[in-house]
């Protein structure tokens, strides 16, 4: 799980969230948004675990969008 940075031809600047299955390699969710905060991203993960179940590992870089608290309760 981890974000790409982009920015339109008009200069404003996207983020585009990717999760991938690290087993499977399967692409599960991409989100493009201006931004996207830590209670989004735990709300597209709910949705994943929805359809896939709760994953046994979540591996992030330290982006204040996955260090929060959100994700932190999600994840305990």
């Amino acid at each position: 799980m981890d974000f790409v940075m982009d920015a339109l031809s008009s200069g404003r600047r996207i983020k585009c969230l990717t999760i991938v299955d690290d087993f499977t390699k399967e692409c599960l969710d991409i989100t493009v948004a201006s931004g996207i905060s830590g209670d989004e991203v735990v709300a597209i993960l709910e949705a994943i675990a929805a359809f896939r179940g709760y994953p046994e590992a979540v591996r992030t870089d330290q982006g204040p969008e996955f260090t929060g608290k959100a994700l932190d309760q999600w994840a305990y």
